[in-house]
C-alpha cells in the first residue's frame, strides 16, 4: 500500500505501516501482518515511550531548576528591599540629626536675636523717654 493519497478527500488512516504491511493469509477474509513487523513497531513503541519518559523527566527537572531560581530571584529581591529599607530609615535619622544640629544652633541665635531685640527696644524706649522730658524742659544725665 502507498502513503500517498491520489485523492485529497480521502484520509489517511491512523495506521498507515500496518496497513501497508497487512495481507490475506491463504483463504482468511481478515487481513493480518507479519509477527516480525508487530515485534518492530512495539520495539518502535517502547522506545518511543521511554523518550516521552525521559523528556517529561528532563521538562520535571528544569521546571524545578526555574523554580528554584525563581526562589532565588525572589529572595534575592527580598534582601535588595530590605537592604533599601535598611538605607531609607539610615537615610531619615542622618536627616533628622542634620536638621538637629542646624536647627539647634538656630534657635539659639533665634533666642540671642530676641533678647537682643528687646534690649534694644527697651533702650530705645529710655531714649524716648529722655528725648520726650529734654523737649519738654527736663533733666538729662
Amino acid at each position: 500500500m502507498n502513503d500517498h493519497i491520489p485523492d485529497v478527500t480521502k484520509m489517511i488512516g491512523d495506521t498507515p505501516r500496518t496497513d501497508a504491511e497487512a495481507f490475506l493469509p491463504h483463504d482468511s477474509k481478515h487481513r493480518v501482518c507479519d509477527a516480525d513487523f508487530t515485534r518492530q513497531l512495539e520495539r518502535e513503541l517502547n522506545a518511543a515511550n521511554e523518550r516521552i519518559k525521559n523528556l517529561e523527566s528532563a521538562l520535571s527537572t528544569v521546571e524545578n531548576i526555574d523554580k528554584v531560581n525563581a526562589y532565588q530571584g525572589l529572595e534575592s529581591a527580598n534582601e535588595r528591599i530590605n537592604w533599601l529599607d535598611e538605607e531609607l530609615e539610615r537615610t531619615k535619622q542622618d536627616r533628622n540629626a542634620i536638621a538637629k544640629n542646624t536647627r539647634e544652633p538656630l534657635l539659639l541665635k533665634l533666642d540671642h536675636a530676641a533678647e537682643r531685640i528687646k534690649r534694644l527696644e527697651s533702650e530705645n524706649d529710655a531714649l524716648r523717654a529722655d528725648l520726650l522730658l529734654w523737649e519738654n524742659g527736663g533733666p538729662l544725665p
